[in-house]
């Protein structure tokens, strides 16, 4: 197969990072290769492309523990996730992850990405936008639009940073919705968003919903849902990430949280307990 032929120098408004829509290109034997077992494998994939900063080394390589192989897989597997997290154990990173896997690899993939507030909805796509720019240039998919609150690949899929209202959802046929901290969005809120997107999952099998979330108070959707979902009430998989599944965290360690806060604090943020 002939070497690659894609115009390094392109570049979309004079970002280099990313390639322009249009671009046409050639692929070498090796490049096809690596293609294929990238889509075969998000593990492989993401543990290969996906680089995050960490205090002590910089930038390096997202090597996924196995507790976070397991959530990964439960979101390949089933269209309707919940997920209640201890905090740091990268609830919001494996999510993210996997929509960075969609829209390289399926065509007009449209997600919206939801959180208690705008603002931390935005910093999800900014972060989902410095993996993109770290895929190699070959791999990507041409840009069409690239701001604060979305980004548009030239096939039609899209990535949005949405209110959790009426007005975030209204008019967009969703491929996937990422729903982070649900625990702690408005009840207002919620429960307008479900009211209208409830006959959307009815009819739309295909529709994937990750609801992702520390844990809160009992008075709101998340413990509704979470609790349906336990008893089999409605058709979310549900499935716990606690502080003991990431490595490093011992008795010692709990003991020094529980120390510099509470008992109580420990077993909601870490232990996963509705207070």
């Amino acid at each position: 197969m002939k070497q690659s032929t894609i115009l390094e120098s392109s570049s979309y408004l004079g970002n280099p990072l990313l390639k322009p829509a249009g671009t046409e290109s050639l692929f070498t034997k090796d490049q096809v290769e690596e293609y294929i077992k990238c889509l075969q494998d998000p593990i492989y994939f993401i543990e290969k492309y996906i680089k995050i900063s960490n205090v002590d080394k910089g930038l390096c390589p997202l090597e996924l523990y196995p507790i976070q192989k397991s959530f990964l897989q439960l979101l390949i597997a089933n269209p309707k996730t919940i997920t209640r997290a201890s905090r740091q154990s990268g609830k919001g990173i494996i999510p993210l992850a996997f929509i960075l896997h969609s829209i390289l690899f399926k065509n007009c993939q449209v997600v919206g990405l939801f959180s208690f507030r705008k603002e931390w909805s935005c910093h999800l796509l900014s972060l989902l936008k410095n993996w993109y720019q770290q895929i190699p240039y070959w791999m990507q998919k041409g840009v069409v639009n690239w701001n604060k609150n979305y980004i548009e690949l030239e096939d039609g899929s899209k990535v949005i940073s949405c209110s959790l209202n009426i007005s975030g959802v209204i008019g967009t046929a969703f491929s996937i919705i990422f729903l982070d901290e649900l625990a702690f969005c408005s009840k207002e809120s919620t429960n307008s968003f479900f009211e209208y997107m409830y006959p959307r999952t009815v009819w739309d099998k295909n529709l994937r919903i990750i609801i992702a979330s520390s844990t809160n108070k009992k008075d709101n959707m998340f413990y509704k849902l979470w609790k349906d979902a336990n008893e089999c009430r409605n058709e979310f998989i549900p499935f716990s990430i606690f502080w003991y599944d990431i490595p490093g965290r011992n008795q010692k360690w709990k003991e020094e949280c529980i120390k510099n806060t509470s008992q109580e604090n420990f077993e909601r943020e870490f232990e996963c307990k509705f207070i």
